[in-house]
């Protein structure tokens, strides 16, 4: 994504290296200095295995569960290889994750026969034409074992800018979108800030009123807790 920013606004090559090299040293001492004090401050709440509102540790703890070994080499070899025959073999707890692979290669052929026999000039089949299933079932995935929060937001602004702006305004739209999508991913300089200001990655959080928007009780997209 960074490669096309850099050629959509005619940066020259060397100038992109520099950039990306920089990027990756400052990103990486901003990580490991976030990390590191968030652990520290926190460090009952990641260990929960529920969590908090704000504060969950479920994305590193599932790295040595059966979930994430088909994504991430390190533990996937351990768990397939060392533990295959106990976690994955038909009949034992994880025996469906192999047969995962089978499911997703087949998912999207009904969908595809839908597009295939519909009329082409109908919503329906512009509606299946664009629906990308891997990517609708990998975030999916990731609902279970993360702070949900985001998602309702992401849904929106998703659904605002990729459609109703790429239909009702599509000059805006081929404008403006990439200067958008670098806006919305710049927004994790906002995130590092408020984390330490506000969330309370430093230890020190601030509580905000209590009010529908942000109800004690549930969660920021109003879903109870558990």
């Amino acid at each position: 994504m960074f490669l096309n920013f850099t050629q959509y606004t005619k940066l020259p090559p060397r100038v992109t290296f520099g950039t990306q090299m920089a990027g990756s040293i400052v990103g990486a001492i901003f990580n490991y200095t976030m990390m590191k004090t968030i652990v520290a401050n926190n460090r009952a709440i990641l260990k929960d295995p529920i969590g908090s509102r704000l504060w969950s540790g479920w994305i590193v703890q599932q790295y040595n569960s059966a979930y994430f070994v088909l994504i991430v080499p390190e533990p996937a070899s351990i768990a397939m290889g060392a533990l295959g025959k106990e976690l994955f073999a038909f009949g034992k707890p994880y025996w469906l994750i192999p047969f995962a692979m089978f499911l997703g290669l087949f998912m999207p052929i009904p969908f595809w026969l839908i597009w295939k026999f519909s009329n082409p000039k109908s919503k329906l089949a512009k509606f299946m034409r664009y629906l990308n299933l891997p990517i609708i079932l990998l975030y999916i995935g990731f609902l279970p074992y993360s702070v949900n929060g985001q998602w309702t937001s992401c849904m929106i602004i998703g659904v605002y800018s990729q459609w109703w702006l790429r239909t009702r305004r599509p000059r805006w739209f081929a404008k403006y979108n990439y200067i958008l999508s670098a806006a919305l991913d710049g927004g994790r300089l906002s995130f590092f800030i408020l984390s330490f200001a506000v969330f309370g990655a430093s230890g020190n959080a601030i509580e905000f009123p209590n009010w529908w928007g942000n109800p004690a009780d549930l969660s920021v997209d109003r879903c109870k807790s558990t």
